[in-house]
């Protein structure tokens, strides 16, 4: 169990960092872009979890 927190957590970091630094290179009108596929991703994901629930 506590291996598979620990991957999660690992994950989390990982794609914060890639999203932190990855993005910091791109033009200002791809930042816009990814924040707003981003933005759709989460609501999608929200409304997924409210669904089930």
């Amino acid at each position: 169990m506590w291996a598979g927190a620990g991957l999660a957590v690992a994950r989390s970091l990982a794609f914060g960092a890639l999203l932190r630094f990855g993005s910091s290179t791109l033009a200002f009108r791809a930042q816009e872009a990814l924040g707003g596929r981003l933005s759709v991703v989460t609501y999608g994901t929200a409304s997924a979890y409210f669904y089930i629930m």
